[in-house]
């Protein structure tokens, strides 16, 4: 019940959360600039790329509140989403029950999920802080660690953390974390909201 509780709040929060403090859509600005190696596969995500959230709350990205876009193919995400909301109102007795099964789905190749970040005050979200980006790269990148690049650059454009899981900075600032998530190929897809 409270994971229910706290979806129905990110989802009112995203509704009532339209615009930043200029009282402008958020949606339609360009907060963050893409590091220039990396403007041919990222520019323009927001035309390019679903918006799979609104500006939700994660206690898992620094305490901001981020919004998540899916690149490519948003359908491992979204059943990925709704498998974990199955995971989550399961209880005790449905874990002896043979006839539920948790089925997450992989990612393809080319699957990319960004995360905008910003700097959550009073509750509510600010400033633009950074941009967090995973990206499945072709089967041999990184292939214990289900081939994924991680970077992360501020909203300028900087990088600030690049590579992959073993690389000191991605492990402790990202891979480190979602490596606990294996099962879901490494991506946690907890917020969805339809848009």
């Amino acid at each position: 019940m409270q994971y229910l509780l706290v979806f129905l709040i990110s989802v009112l929060l995203a509704m009532s959360s339209h615009s930043l403090a200029d009282g402008s859509d958020p949606f339609q600005q360009s907060m963050f600039k893409i590091p220039s190696k990396y403007q041919k596969d990222f520019a323009n995500y927001r035309q390019r790329y679903k918006r799979m959230s609104g500006f939700e709350f994660s206690g898992l990205h620094w305490n901001n509140f981020v919004v998540v876009y899916s690149g490519f193919d948003d359908s491992a995400y979204k059943k990925n989403y709704f498998e974990f909301l199955k995971f989550l109102n399961m209880d005790e007795e449905d874990e002896e029950d043979e006839g539920i099964t948790i089925g997450y789905q992989p990612y393809p190749v080319g699957a990319v999920v960004i995360k905008e970040n910003y700097a959550s005050e009073g509750s509510l979200p600010k400033e633009p802080s950074s941009l967090t980006i995973m990206k499945k790269m072709p089967p041999g990148y990184d292939p214990k660690n289900a081939d994924w690049l991680y970077l992360q650059s501020d909203r300028d454009g900087n990088i600030m953390i690049e590579g992959k899981h073993g690389d000191p900075g991605v492990t402790e600032v990202c891979s480190e974390c979602h490596s606990n998530i294996a099962e879901r190929d490494f991506i946690f897809s907890t917020f969805y909201t339809v848009n």
